[in-house]
């Protein structure tokens, strides 16, 4: 309804501040308060289902929203435009209908791009995966619920590649194998989470290949005696398949060749006695083949021509030898009869197929021989009249089918042969009478249907005959009264439709009586006073409206009477004051807006107990920025943070402090980007980095700084990427690395000393590749070993 979408609407902003966990997910966007929700789609029963928050004056879109029927969010997406549309730009959450986070990842300009988290209930890592571009690369690992890895590899272009391993939740290696290019690729080994052998296999290019003595497939029992023993070349089967019971006695031998059973296969009970033979020629059967059981009675035979077509039915039977399947398979699909028996010898199905489809009669009976079920299919589609019984005699179905649709009169019966429903149907469509009624004979619901929408009067009762709810439809929309009653008689809804719009008064109650919701539209508009309650008969919300928009103060409280809300609204426009408060009664939001601008200061405190205050003129923060931490009971009301904004944009210096009032960091701003010095600071106020900005960009040298005031690096860059010679230094101001960089990536020479200044590493890259000499030396500066790479690639 429009009122539910307006009052969602309304308090989204209330609840969105409580889900973005800024020590869960730093870099997500916080929403500003001038920022303004947008419902872009709601549900057939006009709840909100998502929408964005647009930030004035130039409406950009900063975040896209899914939402649950309650309001609360399932997914949250940090978004940019890109070619006019909305992209998932920066950080998404999704969550679960408890408010927990479930998964958290990173897009660039709509793809995938960097680390990618899910997350179990408990909120333990179940899965971390890492993508560029859109496109799985590098590490992937899943865990089990607290208690360790259950899996990890490396991914390469979206491609399995390198070493895979899986474990147990004891932390015992359960497998082992290796990728190249995504495919498995050498020798796979399984192990029982005892740590016994459960199974070699060795494999090219994905497929199993055994070469020479080396078998392609061997398994293990779990006391290391030999379950299964196959050979392969290039992923067919070749040679003797051999499975073995646990007592090591043979289970079954089968001749392969290029990957097609050749020759005779043999089966055997855990005695050694042959159990089971047949004949195969390139896969296909001929010949006799026959299953019995270790006592000699037969369980399957089956008889095939030279070119493996069955000359008769094959028959299967029980462990007494009793027959209890018969059927005919051309192409390894049924054809023909196919009968089924119970065990004490009456007929279970039988059925007519024709190349794998159902055609012809169908008939199903009871261990008694009664029918229960009776119909006719035409190429896999029920045709014509179908029935079906209980297993008492008495009739529980009776339906007509057409081309697989149901078409006529449906009708059910109670097991006491009570009528239970009956529906009309046109070609699978309801057309007609839906009624239906309990096992006692008292007509729960009936409605008339036009082409599969309700028509006319539907009434539903409670099974005292009691009505439960009675409404009138035209086309499939309400149109008229629309009532409801609870179990007792009492009322429990009524409203008022005109082609499905709702108009005048929407009256619902609780079950006591007590009124639950008062709501009043025109032409489906809400107006005048809206209001609902809790089922303590406190007020929950008070809403007032004006020509369908807010007007006037608008009210929610808790249900122990406390105040949640008050928002100030003119013609469907914040006007006016906009406060929240926690449900112990202490303030937690106050704003004022003037024409649906926030005008004025600011004060959000976060869950965390973290206080912001906020200015803003017309809509756009302007002057002083401030966060607090929470209050301490040792150093007092301590400021974490402060800065300023002009005309929506950062501009100055922004200055960070610890909890103890230390300067920790900081930075200076220009029109909203990063422009100038950048400095961070010890808790103890000493020196820890320095930088310059241009434009949002690193540019000139950066030093980094031991406690004692010494460099501990230093790197110069341009345009945001290093450039040049990175240099780190030992505390002792002895040189401990140089790389050089052209356009943020190695290229050049690469050398590392120790301590005492003896050469340990030299290379030299190309675009960040190893290329040239690769050499490293022990820590007397003699020569460990010597390389040469071109491309990344060891040549010699």
């Amino acid at each position: 309804m429009k009122l539910l979408l307006c009052i969602t609407i309304i308090f989204l902003s209330c609840c969105l501040p409580g889900y973005t966990d800024q020590e869960i997910i730093p870099t997500l966007k916080t929403r500003q308060p001038n920022w303004q929700f947008v419902v872009t789609e709601t549900s057939p029963d006009g709840y909100p289902v998502a929408g964005v928050w647009l930030e004035p004056p130039s409406k950009t879109a900063l975040k896209h929203v899914f939402l649950f029927p309650d309001g609360t969010p399932s997914i949250e997406i940090d978004v940019d435009s890109l070619n006019g549309n909305l992209t998932p730009h920066g950080v998404t959450i999704a969550y679960n209908a408890d408010g927990r986070v479930e998964k958290i990842a990173l897009y660039k300009n709509g793809k995938l791009d960097g680390p990618t988290k899910l997350l179990y209930p408990s909120g333990f890592l179940k899965t971390l995966s890492h993508y560029k571009n859109g496109v799985l690369e590098g590490e992937f690992a899943t865990h089990f619920d607290n208690t360790g890895i259950e899996q990890k590899g490396q991914y390469k272009e979206a491609k399995r590649h390198g070493l895979w391993e899986n474990y147990y939740r004891n932390g015992q290696l359960a497998s082992r194998c290796s990728y190249e290019n995504g495919l498995l690729m050498g020798e796979l080994a399984e192990w029982y989470e005892d740590g016994s052998p459960k199974a070699m296999s060795y494999y090219i290019n994905g497929l199993l290949h055994g070469q020479q003595e080396q078998i392609a497939l061997t398994e293990y029992y779990p006391d290391r005696s030999t379950k299964h023993i196959a050979n392969f070349r290039q992923g067919q089967l070749i040679g003797m398949d051999v499975h073995n019971h646990p007592n090591g006695k043979e289970a079954s031998r089968t001749p392969y060749q290029n990957g097609k059973k050749q020759g005779r296969f043999r089966e055997f009970d855990t005695d050694g006695k042959q159990i089971a033979s047949g004949k195969f020629v390139d896969g296909i059967p001929v010949g006799d083949h026959l299953r019995k059981s270790s006592n000699g009675t037969v369980l399957y035979e089956a008889k095939y021509d030279p070119s493996g077509t069955l000359t008769e039915p094959i028959r299967e039977y029980d462990e007494n030898g009793k027959g209890f399947l018969e059927y005919l398979l051309v192409d390894n699909v049924p054809h023909g009869a196919f009968t089924e028996w119970y065990s004490n010898g009456q007929v279970k199905r039988r059925y007519q197929y024709l190349l794998g489809d159902l055609d012809g009669p169908q008939q199903e009976y009871s261990d008694q021989g009664q029918l229960t079920l009776r119909a006719a299919y035409k190429k896999g589609q029920k045709e014509g009249s179908c029935e079906a019984w209980f297993s008492n005699g008495i009739k529980k179905t009776e339906a007509t089918y057409h081309q697989g649709s149901l078409h006529g009169t449906l009708r059910r019966w109670h097991e006491n042969g009570k009528l239970q429903q009956t529906i009309d149907y046109e070609m699978g469509l309801l057309q007609g009478w839906k009624q239906e009624w309990n096992p006692q004979g008292v007509l729960l619901f009936y409605a008339q249907y036009a082409k599969n929408s309700p028509h006319g009067t539907i009434e539903e009762r409670y099974d005292n005959d009691q009505l439960k709810r009675r409404a009138h439809y035209l086309d499939g929309k309400l149109d008229g009264l629309e009532e409801a009653f609870f179990a007792s008689g009492k009322p429990q809804l009524r409203a008022y439709y005109v082609n499905g719009v709702i108009e005048g008064d929407f009256f619902t109650w609780f079950d006591s009586g007590a009124p639950h919701k008062e709501q009043h539209y025109q032409k489906g508009i809400p107006i005048n006073q809206h209001r609902e309650w809790f089922d303590n008969g406190q007020i929950a919300t008070q809403m007032q409206y004006r020509q369908g928009k807010l007007h006037g103060e608008q009210q929610r409280f808790y249900s122990n009477g406390n105040k949640e809300a008050l928002l100030t609204y003119s013609d469907g426009q914040l006007n006016g004051r906009k406060a929240l408060w926690h449900i112990d009664g202490f303030l937690i939001e106050d704003a004022y807006y003037i024409a649906d601008k926030i005008d004025g200061k600011h004060l959000l405190l976060q869950p965390n107990g973290r206080e912001i205050i906020s200015n803003y003129r017309n809509g756009v923060q302007e002057g002083i920025y401030q966060i607090y931490y929470p209050p301490s009971s040792v150093f007092g009301k301590i400021k974490a943070l402060e800065g300023f904004f002009k005309n929506g944009l950062k501009e100055g210096e922004f200055t960070e402090y610890n909890e103890a009032g230390t300067k920790i960091a900081s930075t200076f701003y220009k029109k909203g980007l990063q422009h100038g010095p950048a400095t961070l600071y010890g808790n103890e106020g000493h020196l820890i980095s320095t930088a310059e900005f241009q434009q949002d960009k690193l540019e000139g040298i950066a030093y980094d700084y031991f406690p004692n005031g010494n460099i501990s690096r230093q790197v110069r860059f341009h345009n945001d990427e290093k450039e040049g010679e990175e240099t780190t230094f030992f505390r002792n101001g002895k040189t401990a690395t140089i790389n050089t960089f052209e356009n943020g990536k190695k290229q050049g020479p690469s050398k590392e000393w120790n301590e005492n200044g003896v050469l340990l590493f030299e290379a030299s890259y190309l675009a960040d590749q190893r290329h040239g000499s690769f050499t490293k030396y022990d820590s007397q500066g003699k020569l460990l070993s010597q390389h040469t790479y071109a491309n990344d690639q060891r040549i010699e």
